[in-house]
């Protein structure tokens, strides 16, 4: 865990002195010697391991870095800053969960001109109860604390970059209702960017196999199809789904989506593509 401040406790102080009864005796003598080593040693002893202890939590020095690196116990309440003049490409990891314990604080700072990488050290950590990587924009910081169940990051304050992550998905070519087809894949790659609520999706997937007699309409991820008198199609992110539809139009033609009719049967579909749509 961080360096956080310890209660500190006083040592060797007299809290039972010897009775006075106002006589003369050597036993309430006023001596700077007896007063040092019962009163003073241990009061400078108790107000040093205070000051270190303050010293040691209450320092925010940033640690600034250039390449990959790792948040450490030190850096509680600290900044990580990837440097201004470091490339791209640079991942911070966030040290395991467990052991920096519940309460660890840290910022990462990205003073490049570059969007970098937030990592997790312990590939089983979450960032905001999610088991992925995810994106600092150039010029943002964000702010993290191990959770109470300290398996992983919340990401601490309201910030817009709080709304980032990246990863990947699987693309897949189905219909509704899939009946007799037949599809092997020699490329398939899906990857996200989400930044606040703008969704990217980035689609590149090609078919080695590719038939069908019975299926039916649906949604599809296509290339390469011929339908005579239309000449353009777009992606649609469908509400509340997990697939892309596409629409055909053509000047003079309605706008129609993608019918088992435009595509080939024994042939090869390839498909590339760059989606972005908004969330509520």
């Amino acid at each position: 865990m961080g360096t956080r401040y310890t209660t500190q406790s006083l040592s060797g102080y007299n809290a039972s002195p010897p009775s006075d009864d106002g006589t003369v005796a050597a036993s309430n003598q006023v001596s700077w010697a007896k007063h040092l080593s019962k009163i003073g040693n241990p009061l400078k002893t108790l107000a040093e391991a205070i000051n270190t202890q303050l010293v040691a939590a209450l320092t925010t020095t940033a640690r600034s870095v250039s390449v990959s690196d790792s948040t450490v116990a030190g850096d509680h309440w600290r900044t990580v800053e990837i440097a201004s003049n470091a490339t791209s490409g640079v991942t911070v990891s966030l040290a395991d969960a467990a052991t920096m314990t519940n309460g660890y604080v840290v910022t990462v700072a990205n003073q490049s001109a570059f969007s970098q990488t937030i990592g997790r050290s312990t590939a089983t950590d979450t960032i905001n109860t999610i088991t992925a990587n995810v994106t600092i924009r150039s010029l943002e910081s964000i702010t993290f604390a191990v959770n109470t169940l300290a398996n992983g990051y919340i990401r601490v304050g309201n910030d817009q970059a709080a709304l980032n992550s990246s990863g990947s998905w699987t693309p897949v070519i189905t219909f509704t209702t899939p009946g007799n087809q037949s599809i092997a894949y020699s490329v398939q790659i899906g990857n996200y960017i989400k930044e606040g609520n703008k969704v990217t999706l980035q689609c590149s997937i090609t078919t080695s196999t590719f038939t069908h007699s019975t299926a039916f309409p649906a949604a599809v991820e296509w290339s390469g199809i011929t339908k005579s008198g239309y000449t353009s199609v777009i992606a649609r992110a469908v509400s509340g789904s997990t697939t892309v539809q596409f629409i055909g139009s053509g000047s003079g033609q309605p706008a129609a989506a993608l019918d088992t009719t435009w595509l080939p049967t024994g042939g090869t579909v390839a498909l590339n593509f760059v989606l972005t749509y908004f969330t509520a």
